[in-house]
């Protein structure tokens, strides 16, 4: 049973009386409220912002929510009125009268709540007006309706970021706030629990998208002082030099050196109770340990998985290192390491990552003790290396490649890998620690198989890309993944029928590109393939064996013509309508789009320029798949010949992520020309998009992105209607083939022209 409330004649105090009796609420619990906060009400409040504060109360206990919001505004409104002023007063008046009587009417508790944190953390009333316009906007484009009718209950995307909004204004500015929210908007169309997701920052995209407007430690504004602790404390000058994270992947923000300094990430979010400034400077002794005491390995023996857990070890290795140096740095690094355990994963996918991780932990924090014996037995036997030899690097490489054989899972192989709790913070992306026989940058992924030895697709772990939002006129970070894999390796024959068909044709191109072929030959020494014998390194390989030792199998050259620098990427749409057949009947679109690549890489061929090809298609943004088909250092043989002639043409097309990944491979070539070339049968499209537009504009956007690293894209388009949409993505750079059974005599010839 209610108990009565208190009577005006229960407080002495007559000042207080009278405004009590100005309140006039009789609801519970409203009075023993007031009673606690007037002593703050004298104090923060004049005369004409306490009658203010008095009114609205009333009208508060008069809306009729009960005694809740009356409650929560006269307990929040003292600390609130010094940062938003009587202004702020009314703001908040107009906030109430606009959520009355509306489904949303439970935002006006929720507000109310969190009044006295919102007003410090916005700090004055023209900020906070901003915020309220910010819940005014969500409110009208996330509110159910029907038939314009605010009928179906309130919005969840409101409400939540409401209970949140404490937090969230602590996170970041208004104006990040500000694009956090739209971005909300556009991301969840409407689905309320993906909308309760994202304002409760749970999903990772929200988390994302936040992520770029929030503060943290600044590389700009803390340069001199790390620039100091590089020369005073390890006695160097290399120069740090900051990378944006807020046009890169999640993936991306790792550091790392190259030949012009040391890489690191524009800002630093605190992590575990770590400053950003301490994970800098982390990073910069992790990376100088590297410098002292890793050095490269050829790659192009290891797997995958081989060269992953090398790089895990050796990172385990400097860490060890750089604590024996700096002891006191133990804690700081035990905070910031991440606890994953054998639940992390999930049984769909690979727990490789979360592997190395545990074994990781326990090799950093003594207090860890896994559950798995063999990650203790591994981490003991290192501990024991490190006693014994701590510098021998071979024998914790043999040691990393005895741990993926005694711990490799079946699941191992899945195409989704788990990250979760998982990324060490001030780890580097290990780049400097292989080296590679040939000039591809394919095989920084790849062991690119023999032609005699069959293999299965390897898949590694998706590469992320931010995709474009034209209508927010901004980027989705971390918002498409993209698996990459080696193609299936097929029969080279069914190539070789389609080249033997199109002899008179080849024959014509050939002679052609004869005339186009720069005149002075280079031959190039030590090639395991080639179109000569060394005689030299044969003879030496017949001595070796002579004397018991291993023969090399280098012993070829290879031909190549100085003068024309031009690497081409031919990137095919392997989408399900390629499997469409012509009108006639004769063939399928993509065995057509086969010949094509087979006279084109023949035309190349001959030229001596570089050429990859590669696939993709996808099945939404969270599955972009990208084929390796043929890589720029592999010569046109039966084993390229037969990745193209086992392709399927399946899913959907979104080119946007294809074409950032694509541009990764052609960004590292050492051509003067680059050019990224698309044969594709349709628009952009993908089954979890709706609005056409929307993957048009961002495979325009990634176009724009190609052309500032100096890479020219061409569109080959076999769609009728292509001219409705390609123009918007490649401008003028694009044909249409309104023949497409004239494709295989069209490709090559088109090539040969544009490279003249």
């Amino acid at each position: 049973m209610a108990k009565d409330p208190i009577q005006p004649s229960s407080f002495t105090d007559p000042l207080m009386q009278q405004a009590w009796q100005s309140l006039d609420c009789a609801l519970p619990d409203v009075a023993e409220c007031f009673e606690f906060c007037w002593p703050a009400v004298e104090a923060q409040l004049d005369d004409k912002a306490r009658a203010e504060y008095l009114e609205l109360a009333g009208f508060i206990g008069k809306m009729g929510y009960g005694s809740e919001p009356v409650v929560a505004f006269l307990s929040q409104w003292p600390d609130a009125y010094p940062c938003l002023g009587n202004t702020g007063l009314e703001q908040l008046n107009g906030f109430l009268q606009h959520f009355w009587c509306s489904a949303n009417a439970k935002a006006i508790t929720l507000l109310l709540r969190k009044l006295s944190l919102t007003a410090k953390a916005t700090g004055s009333a023209e900020a906070f007006n901003r915020w309220l316009k910010c819940c005014y906007t969500l409110a009208e484009q996330t509110t159910p309706r029907i038939h314009g009718q605010e009928s179906l209950g309130p919005s969840q995307a409101l409400l939540t970021l409401l209970e949140h909004s404490g937090e969230l204004l602590q996170l970041a500015d208004l104006s990040a706030l500000n694009t956090w929210v739209d971005f909300g908007i556009r991301l969840n169309d409407g689905n309320p629990e993906q909308e309760k997701a994202y304002f409760s920052l749970t999903s990772p995209e929200s988390q994302a998208v936040l992520l770029t407007g929030c503060d943290g430690d600044q590389f700009r504004l803390h340069e001199k002082g790390l620039q100091a602790y590089l020369t005073g404390l390890w006695q160097t000058d290399q120069v740090l030099i900051p990378y944006s994270t807020l046009t890169s992947s999640a993936l991306d923000w790792l550091p790392y050196y190259d030949e012009e300094g040391i890489r690191l990430p524009d800002i630093i979010a605190p992590r575990s109770g770590v400053r950003g400034l301490d994970q800098y400077r982390l990073m910069i002794g992790h990376l100088l340990m590297h410098q002292q005491y890793s050095r490269p390995r050829y790659a192009d023996n290891l797997s995958p998985l081989q060269r992953l857990t090398i790089e895990w070890f050796e990172d385990i290795r400097m860490d060890r290192l750089f604590l024996q140096r700096f002891p006191g740095l133990l804690a700081m690094l035990r905070q910031l390491h991440p606890k994953p355990d054998a639940q992390t994963s999930l049984p769909n996918q690979s727990a490789v990552i979360v592997r190395l991780c545990r074994f990781s932990r326990v090799l950093i924090d003594a207090d860890y003790v896994d559950e798995e014996p063999i990650i203790r037995q591994f981490a003991a036997r290192f501990e024991q290396q490190l006693q014994a030899a701590p510098l021998n690097d071979d024998a914790f490489v043999e040691l990393a490649l005895e741990f993926v054989t005694r711990t490799r899972q079946g699941k191992d192989q899945f195409a989704k890998v788990t990250f979760t709790e998982t990324q060490v913070p001030w780890r580097d992306d290990n780049r400097h620690l292989w080296a590679y026989i040939e000039a591809g940058d394919e095989e920084e992924l790849f062991d690119l198989p023999k032609a005699d030895e069959p293999t299965e697709p390897e898949h590694l772990p998706a590469r992320v890309y931010a995709e474009w939002d034209y209508q927010l006129q901004n980027y989705r970070p971390d918002w498409c993944q993209v698996y990459e894999a080696l193609a299936p390796t097929g029969s080279a024959q069914s190539i070789e029928l389609m080249l033997n068909r199109n002899q008179a044709l080849i024959k014509q191109i050939r002679q052609l590109a004869e005339h186009l072929k720069p005149q002075n030959p280079q031959r190039l020494r030590y090639q395991e393939k080639g179109n000569e014998l060394d005689t030299d390194e044969l003879i030496r390989a017949w001595l070796d064996m002579k004397t018991a030792n291993t023969p090399t199998d280098k012993i070829y050259f290879r031909h190549f013509h100085q003068g024309r620098s031009i690497a081409l990427l031919l990137l095919l749409d392997l989408s399900h309508s390629l499997n469409d057949p012509l009108i006639d009947g004769s063939s399928s679109l993509l065995e057509l789009s086969q010949e094509a690549v087979a006279v084109l890489a023949t035309a190349v061929d001959t030229l001596g320029d570089d050429m990859a090809v590669a696939g993709f298609n996808s099945n939404t943004r969270e599955a972009v798949h990208y084929q390796h088909i043929k890589g720029f250092s592999e010569p046109w043989d039966d084993t390229v010949k037969g990745r193209l002639a086992a392709v399927e043409a399946r899913y959907s097309t979104r080119m946007g992520a294809a074409l950032r990944h694509a541009g990764q491979y052609l960004t590292k070539q050492k051509a003067d020309k680059k050019l990224l070339w698309v044969l594709s049968d349709g628009e952009p499209s993908d089954i979890d998009v709706k609005d056409k537009a929307y993957l048009i504009q961002d495979a325009a956007k990634a176009v724009q992105e190609l052309q500032a690293d100096g890479i020219h894209s061409y569109c080959i388009n076999l769609d009728p209607r292509a001219d409705e949409y390609v123009a918007t993505i490649f401008g003028q750079r694009y044909c249409v083939i309104d023949k497409v059974k004239r494709l295989p005599q069209t490709l090559p010839t088109l090539f040969l022209s544009l490279t003249h």
